[in-house]
């Protein structure tokens, strides 16, 4: 099951946030560039002109 807080647009970059179920004993699957990848998506939101 997900529940959106933020779904993707409809051009690239994009970001989308939702939550999900997981197993308690899952391993992590982030990769290394993450969290940079993630902040980059946010300032191009950002700098996109309101529609």
């Amino acid at each position: 099951m997900r529940v959106y807080q933020h779904e993707r647009g409809p051009v690239f970059p994009t970001v989308e946030r939702y939550f999900v179920v997981a197993p308690a004993l899952a391993l992590p699957k982030e990769h290394a560039n993450f969290d940079r990848w993630w902040t980059q998506a946010f300032a191009a939101e950002a700098m996109q002109p309101a529609v």
